[in-house]
């Protein structure tokens, strides 16, 4: 029986190991999560070293460039919010400061409120529009942060 050569058994096992390499560095790059915008995580669903399987949402990412403000127009004035209506947005902890901004979404759905009024007068099982709103320039609310907004009906927007 021939004996194999030590340099060709060293060169199998090389090819060996490379092969073992590059599968895992296969597997690597599956495993690889990148997320589909850029931005910043806002909040983190698992945590690491935990198991997840595909479409598992790992963390929430939101794109700070495009920041837009839900607010919510009770079902009677639906009628009076326009498309590019004109909007001043104003917050507590900023006296004085107000940002313009404009709708940009309306909505065919009146749907129950979501956003809890501050005012315990204020009814909370009431139908209402939420239609989205694009500030004109970047501002320093946070994400989540309570605003007022004032908007320009289309009985009041200059035409």
């Amino acid at each position: 029986m021939a004996r194999s050569h030590p340099l060709q058994t060293a060169r199998a096992r090389r090819a060996a190991a490379v092969a073992t390499r590059d599968r895992f560095d296969a597997l690597i790059v599956k495993t690889r999560i990148t997320a589909p915008i850029d931005g910043v995580v806002t909040a983190r669903h698992v945590q690491p070293g935990e198991t997840v399987r595909e479409a598992t949402a790992i963390v929430t990412v939101a794109d700070l460039k495009r920041v837009r403000i839900e607010a919510e127009v009770d079902e009677f004035d639906a009628a009076r919010v326009a498309l590019g209506a004109p909007v001043i947005v104003t917050a507590e902890g900023f006296r004085g400061a107000s940002w313009h901004a404009r709708v940009e979404e309306i909505p065919d759905t009146v749907v129950g409120r979501r956003i809890r009024p501050e005012d315990p007068g204020r009814q909370i099982d009431a139908r209402v529009l939420p239609v989205k709103i694009a500030p004109g320039e970047p501002t320093p609310l946070k994400l989540g942060q309570r605003v007022e907004v004032e908007i320009a009906s289309s009985e009041t927007a200059p035409r």
